[in-house]
């Protein structure tokens, strides 16, 4: 999955066995008028629940980390144009053998619920669940065809809180893959993990991103609402609430979006066709037109 955090104007859209989600950045201060959002709660109609669960060390793929979006964030970004950037971590730099990796955090990102500030410990837990066969408290055994390049860092050496030092087994020249937004490494709470363990991440999780987990329903939906403080980077989002469905038959999603009950969705280029030749999506930003279209499928959307 390339992933791409913008936070004002969303699209989402698919390629052969490949999600892609933007969201346009919202940005602190006001917006023209012509950018204000038109509903409180975004509704994305999507196809299946990736893997319906919150914990991607099992069988984690690029796949899943559609749901992890909104409330969870990655050391390393991958902007738009394929280039590594800061997230979670403010910098990095590789040691001249290629077995190690040093990276500077961010200072002041804080978790959700009251968990407290981002910090190495945090960093060095994540890793441990994916990595340690024996982590104290995981119920289920690490799977994914990411591990092996992710757990190519045997030893995280903490230099102070927002310092570390990654060690690899080996020369290790694709550790920014693996712990960028292109796989599956997103950052869990040290502090959570702590106090109500496991069972913690699946009810209510606490990440660091935009939007706080709010319930779900098994193979129908996942919702999320707005944190209650600015984001740390990317300031008070513009959407109360964002809602992932799941509808995997095509005409219902077509159906869906034409009733109104879904803003966001994928649909064949036929039925985009269709779609197009008497109604025409706007998008609630900036921008005029929010439809993206591809040869095999386009993306329709009316916010």
């Amino acid at each position: 999955m390339l992933h791409v955090r913008r936070w004002k104007c969303a699209l989402l859209f698919v390629v052969p066995a490949l999600f892609s989600l933007a969201l346009g950045q919202a940005e602190a201060q006001a917006q023209p008028a012509a950018g204000k959002v038109k509903v409180d709660r975004l509704v994305m109609g999507l196809i299946t629940p990736y893997l319906d669960y919150m914990r991607p060390w099992i069988n984690g793929t690029a796949d899943h980390n559609i749901q992890h979006d909104p409330i969870f964030e990655w050391l390393v970004e991958v902007a738009p144009d394929g280039q590594y950037k800061p997230w979670l971590a403010e910098s990095w730099e590789m040691a001249k053998d290629g077995r190690s990796w040093r990276f500077k955090l961010q200072k002041g990102v804080q978790f959700h619920h009251g968990y407290g500030e981002f910090t190495a410990k945090d960093l060095v837990h994540t890793q441990a669940l994916w990595c340690d066969e024996k982590y104290p408290g995981r119920k289920d055994p690490p799977f994914s065809a990411y591990r092996p390049g992710i757990c190519a860092i045997n030893q995280i050496e903490v230099v102070n809180d927002h310092e570390v030092v990654m060690h690899c087994k080996n020369v290790c020249l694709d550790t920014l893959f693996y712990y960028s937004s292109a796989a599956n490494v997103m950052i869990f709470s040290k502090a959570q993990w702590d106090k109500e363990g496991e069972d913690g991440y699946e009810k209510n999780p606490a990440g660091t991103g935009p939007y706080d987990f709010k319930e779900r329903q098994l193979s129908r939906y996942v919702l999320y609402e707005r944190a209650p403080t600015p984001h740390w980077k990317h300031g008070t989002v513009d959407w109360k609430e964002l809602q992932m469905t799941w509808t995997l038959e095509e005409p219902t999603r077509q159906a869906q979006i034409l009733a109104g009950e879904t803003h966001l969705t994928e649909l064949n280029k036929d039925l985009t066709d269709d779609l197009e030749g008497n109604w025409i999506p706007k998008c609630p930003g900036p921008t005029s037109k929010c439809g993206r279209r591809s040869t095999r499928l386009s993306t329709v959307m009316s916010c």
